[in-house]
């Protein structure tokens, strides 16, 4: 197959198909071997319309000679024989194809020509950007100006490093379609702009990683700075949180110390970062603040290592005064339970034995009081020792009810005493004077039944039981009285009957049985009275009768009367004597009942008549 000469100068190949070398080898023995078809025809697409113009200009031709018949020995008519149209539509559009083929790889060709200059040019830029990042300073304090210089210069070398390699590949390429091979020296030009741009994107790297370890350095040292500086803070006022209770300081001081490693971790890591910074930069200024910072916080450390000692001593004082505190607080509230429960016993004695027992365990009561108050006094210290610390929370509460409960039981207690004490002593008052109006009835009594009450008269004892009516009612008043004076005491605090009311009781019923007994005497001492007076009576009316009979006797006794008649006056005379003597002797019967009846002691049942 024949070859042809590109322009660049070189030989080599055509990138044909199996059609394209074919028609290439039909072509060139028809063209430059006979060169008789193509001088008398002209190549024309062949349609269906114009195929009896092609036959027409063929009938004019020797050379078309046996072409319809097919018996044509020429070479062209053979080929034509065994092509369609289609093919010769493929040889048209072969021909435009190699035109354009020729026609790109020319002007690749011509472009080849700038690629040294470019080459040139980006190798200067490189330069040019290779100085601009060593003049850059990493640790410069204004990141984002730094930043911002890194990122411009990376787009510019990227930028670059993209021109060069697009450079390198697409001129390689375009000669590698063209069949040639890119000339060494150029090809090392392009190589070596590559290699220098990958060096400043790799020196740009570090640079970059430098810069992002300035800033991380910088940002974790002031994120420590920060949180270290924050934890103290936070620290310092937890510590001197004086409204906190005791055990949620040590709580605090625990939580704290436990802190302290990971707070002393990050003070190294604060320290290790401030000495690279200290190391890098080159402004005194921030070498100055770095020293300052970092020496303050671990003096600051320290110092709250020694005041979270100090408070732990403080807080763990304060929390064994807060135990002693409620020690006090539980035996004043059990005593003050135990006394409430005492004062809420109700007085269930029923004698004054009993009463006077219980007022011993009130007496008993009133001096435990004192133990009381020294706990209170206790309460009160240790108190004042927990303030000092922090907040007591409601111990003062708890301090204020237990004196208020305190003071209130201690007052209930003196009260009841009081009571008690006025109780006792109204009672036995009570039970003197019950048993005085016990003694003065059964004294009474036997004084009515005693014989020589029985012999005074009539009269003398009436007198008698009238005067003992009159100091039934004042020894029943008075019993009565007592009684009503103990039982305003007995109405607060007892609600069961008391032996002492049963006896008043008794008492009662004696002096009203004594009354009725003594009213019952002296109905029948009145009775034998007016029985007494009748009689007397009578004996005045017997007398005066006897009287008027010894003034007759007298008169018929007379020697006048007896002169006149002596027998009549004899008579008369013994019968004024018979009526003397048998008047006599009623009232002799009147004495002797009126006797009997002093001696007795009641009223015949049967009255005297004369």
């Amino acid at each position: 197959m024949p070859r042809r000469k590109s322009r660049g100068g070189s030989s080599g190949k055509l990138d044909w198909s199996k059609h394209e070398h074919a028609w290439a080898n039909i072509l060139h023995r028809e063209i430059f071997e006979t060169g008789r078809y193509f001088k008398k025809n002209e190549i024309t697409p062949f349609k269906s319309k114009n195929l009896k113009s092609v036959r027409k200009n063929r009938e004019s031709s020797e050379e078309d000679e046996g072409y319809e018949d097919g018996t044509s020995n020429k070479p062209y008519v053979k080929m034509v024989q065994l092509s369609s149209r289609d093919y010769l539509d493929e040889i048209k559009e072969l021909i435009s194809q190699l035109e354009d083929r020729v026609k790109i790889v020319s002007e690749e060709i011509a472009s080849l020509e700038g690629v040294d200059k470019r080459a040139d040019e980006l190798h200067d830029k490189i330069m040019k950007l290779n100085r601009a990042l060593t003049a850059i300073k990493v640790w410069h304090q204004d990141h984002s100006e730094t930043e911002e210089k890194l990122m411009e210069l990376r787009s510019d070398i990227e930028t670059c490093s993209s021109h060069a390699r697009e450079l390198h590949h697409t001129t390689r390429k375009k000669l590698g379609d063209l069949g040639q091979s890119l000339p060494p020296d150029t090809g090392d030009k392009l190589a070596n702009v590559e290699l220098m741009a990958e060096k400043s994107l790799t020196d740009l790297e570090e640079c970059e990683t430098e810069h992002k370890r300035a800033r991380n350095v910088r940002y974790d040292f002031q994120v420590d700075v920060e949180e270290v500086q924050f934890w103290i803070s936070r620290s310092e006022s937890k510590i001197q949180d004086r409204s906190l209770e005791p055990h949620a300081l040590k709580n605090n001081l625990n939580e704290i110390q436990s802190e302290i490693n990971g707070i002393s971790e990050q003070l190294d890591n604060l320290l290790t970062n401030g000495k690279v910074i200290t190391e890098k930069t080159d402004n005194h200024q921030e070498k100055e603040l770095v020293l300052s910072t970092t020496t303050n916080l671990s003096e600051q450390i320290a110092q709250l290592k020694q005041l979270i000692q100090d408070k732990k001593n403080a807080a763990n004082d304060a929390i064994d005064a807060w135990q002693r505190f409620l020690q006090f607080h539980a035996a004043l509230k059990a005593w003050c339970e135990e006394k409430e429960a005492f004062l809420n016993e109700p007085f269930t004695f029923t004698n004054l034995s009993s009463a006077k027992l219980k007022l011993q365990d009130y007496n008993t009561a009133l001096k435990s009081i004192r133990n009381a108050t020294k706990n209170l006094g206790e309460m009160e210290k240790e108190l004042k020792k927990i303030s000092t610390v922090g907040s007591t929370g409601d111990l003062g509460d708890k301090l204020s009810d237990a004196e208020r409960d305190k003071v209130d039981i201690e007052s209930s207690l003196m009260e009841k005493n009081a009571i008690l004490q006025e109780m006792t002593e109204e009672w036995d008052q009570c039970e003197k004077k019950l048993k005085e109006a016990r003694s003065w009835s059964s004294k009474a009594q036997d004084s009515l039944d005693s014989l020589q009450n029985k012999k005074r008269p009539i009269r003398d004892q009436l007198n008698m039981r009238d005067k003992m009516l009159s100091d039934i009612t004042i020894q029943r008043k008075r019993a009565v009285m007592a009684l009503e004076k103990l039982k305003v005491h007995f109405r607060e605090e007892i609600t069961t009957e008391q032996d002492i009311q049963k006896l008043g009781k008794e008492i009662g019923k004696d002096l009203d049985l004594l009354s009725e007994n003594i009213k019952e005497q002296c109905k029948t001492l009145e009775a034998c009275l007016t029985q007494l007076d009748q009689y007397q009576q009578e004996i005045g009316l017997l007398r005066q009768q006897i009287l008027s009979c010894e003034g007759e006797l007298r008169t018929v006794s007379s020697p006048a009367y007896t002169a006149k008649d002596r027998d009549k006056a004899l008579a008369e005379q013994s019968a004024c004597r018979e009526r003397i003597k048998g008047l006599q002797s009623k009232i002799t019967a009147f004495s002797q009942r009126m006797n009997l009846i002093n001696q007795r002691g009641t009223p015949d049942s049967e009255e005297m008549t004369s």
